[in-house]
């Protein structure tokens, strides 16, 4: 009954740095003051010769890329995907492989000093990993993976993810690394419980049941002929894979290190000491001074100015859904829009942000940025997939939409 006496009420107008964490949980917006005090800014202040890795900068950590082959187990009348077969390859060369329910452990065993282990898209390799690790500590951006740290007894073990750093799938490294390369095939769907405790699969049911295509077959028989694979008509599958998944660390070690090589010679960034890809080009501003005269923003003004920002719309036209049957889909995604804004960009805003007193449009628009709230009052074209958008309370979602009149959104210059 006394918190209005002992407590002032938390809101975006009086919202502080030790405050931010309530920010997602705020229900008034409103901002009737936008004065703000030296505790809510610092300059950027960067020592270009020394940048801060993302990871551990342990130069006695060895670095091993790895690789699971998982097949559909079940029990109790549910199937879970389950690894039967991992492979490890390092920086000198040395290929490992471990066979079994417990392949897991066996690679965390096998590790006889603290160790970086990378994976392309781990998000889903790691998972069997962790239940042998302690002292775990894990990184993620929304449902994104980025790093996983435990240890195994006294070694301790980071899991990196390679895509967060090359964005595109490991089939694509030998075009875009110019990798000598050929095309595999593996029959994903034969590795069941009953397959994989069997081992050796009839040639012929194979090719009836998992092998679809004259190019896939091609490729499954030359591959069992050149690795010695049939013996008495049947096909040695756990090998297959076996040999399959050493093909793909080793396709993602070469990869990788092409990417770090390039990186260190353009950039002079060691890409073994980055995370993301954003890290990465966060790291080369830093170098360049582009962030030279910039101020970061805490309270007041980084809570108006990230109102501002809006993420993307994932949507069909008109909002409209729409059932389909026995039709083709094509889904039309834009990429590289982080880039392709900025190369629109004159720079980064320079000093700290000024309240405006002159709310003349003719002499705000000559400013080199600014960040506003504004009403609506009409709507010139009507898009079929609206630029506009409000923030549905009742919902809880962005509404993007073309009836917004007399609704008060925030904006910035580029998106006004």
């Amino acid at each position: 009954e006394n918190k209005d006496y002992f407590f002032t009420k938390i809101d975006a107008g009086n919202i502080n740095k030790y405050d931010e964490i309530y920010i997602d949980k705020l229900k008034d917006n409103s901002f009737e003051c936008l004065e703000y005090s030296e505790c809510d800014y610092r300059l950027v202040d960067f020592d270009k010769t020394k940048i801060e890795p993302d990871l551990d900068d342990d130069e006695t950590s060895k670095i091993v890329y790895f690789d699971f082959e998982t097949g559909n187990f079940e029990r109790n009348g549910k199937t879970y995907v389950e690894p039967y077969l991992a492979c490890t390859i390092d920086n000198e060369g040395n290929k490992r492989s471990f066979l079994g329910k417990n392949c897991a452990y066996q690679l965390l065993k096998s590790l006889n000093q603290n160790t970086k282990l990378i994976a392309h898209n781990a998000k889903f390799d790691y998972t069997f990993l962790t239940n042998h690790l302690w002292k775990c500590k894990e990184i993620c951006n929304g449902s994104a993976f980025i790093t996983f740290t435990g240890y195994f007894g006294k070694h301790k073990i980071q899991i990196k993810d390679s895509y967060r750093l090359i964005g595109m799938p490991l089939c694509d490294f030998p075009e875009g690394f110019n990798i000598p390369y050929n095309k595999e095939f593996m029959p994903y769907k034969l590795y069941n419980q009953s397959n994989i405790d069997k081992r050796y699969i009839e040639y012929n049911y194979i090719l009836e049941n998992y092998v679809k295509g004259d190019d896939n077959k091609k490729i499954f028989n030359e591959n069992i002929r050149k690795w010695n694979l049939m013996n008495d008509n049947k096909v040695d599958m756990i090998e297959y894979a076996r040999k399959y998944c050493e093909i793909d660390v080793e396709l993602l070690r070469d990869g990788y290190n092409i990417f770090r090589d390039n990186c260190i010679t353009h950039f002079n960034i060691d890409v073994n000491k980055v995370l993301t890809i954003p890290s990465l080009a966060d790291k080369y501003f830093i170098i360049k001074g582009c962030y030279e005269g910039v101020y970061e923003l805490a309270g007041q003004p980084r809570q108006f100015i990230q109102n501002c920002i809006v993420g993307g719309r994932t949507r069909c036209s008109n909002n409209e859904k729409h059932i389909l049957e026995n039709v083709k889909i094509n889904d039309f995604d834009e990429v590289s829009l982080y880039p392709s804004a900025m190369n629109r960009m004159k720079g980064f805003l320079k000093g700290l942000p000024k309240v405006l007193t002159n709310l003349d449009y003719n002499v705000v628009k000559n400013y080199d940025g600014y960040f506003i709230q504004i009403k609506i009052k009409k709507i010139g074209i009507k898009r079929k997939f609206a630029l506009c958008s409000y923030i549905d309370s009742d919902k809880g979602v962005r509404n993007f939409t073309n009836d917004i009149i007399d609704k008060a959104i925030y904006i910035d210059k580029t998106g006004l």
